[in-house]
């Protein structure tokens, strides 16, 4: 769906937060007819990125979208995003990233004149399995091979050892015990 900016930004300068890992809760006023975003960088397609957010005072917008429709929507152009909860005062969303890049998830207050008080956490996980980080379900998978192996392995060899027919054992007459008599 495709998004127009409402407003301009506080000042001329958005306020912006690189978020690393999975911080704890936290609280930001965002001024009337300005915005917040938060980005990543390096994402891979199929992580998720998990935002979480309480308007205090009044309802905001938060969408998610990728680098280049973010360039275009803060130059006041329209842009394409992939999230759009408009107006609301409580979300909690869970986004697979389609493809890899940058992506940024932004709280927008540029359709108020008040300022708005946030609760939020963002934060991404990256599955491993489908849509996971290959070269770890590449080395998930060499090291399942290589159990398989060795158990293979060892069960030729413990059927080789049971295997073996017993050799017949002789016993011979010292000369002279036998016919003697």
């Amino acid at each position: 769906m495709y998004i127009m900016p409402c407003g301009a930004q506080a000042n001329g300068t958005p306020t912006f937060i690189k978020l690393v890992g999975h911080p704890s809760t936290k609280r930001y006023t965002i001024s009337g007819l300005s915005y917040m975003y938060t980005f990543f960088e390096d994402l891979e397609k199929g992580d998720i990125i998990h935002v979480y957010v309480h308007a205090l005072e009044m309802d905001i917008t938060v969408f998610i979208c990728d680098a280049s429709e973010f360039a275009k929507w803060s130059r006041g152009e329209k842009a394409w995003v992939y999230e759009l909860h408009e107006d609301i005062v409580t979300v909690s969303i869970e986004f697979p990233v389609p493809h890899g890049g940058s992506w940024y998830v932004v709280f927008d207050n540029t359709d108020n004149l008040f300022s708005v008080t946030i609760e939020y956490d963002v934060y991404v996980t990256r599955p491993i399995g489908e849509g996971g980080n290959p070269s770890a379900m590449l080395m998930v998978g060499l090291i399942l091979l290589i159990i398989i192996v060795i158990v293979i392995v060892v069960a030729v060899a413990i059927w080789a050892v049971h295997s073996k027919k017993a050799q017949p054992t002789y016993w011979t007459y010292p000369p002279g015990v036998i016919g003697s008599g």
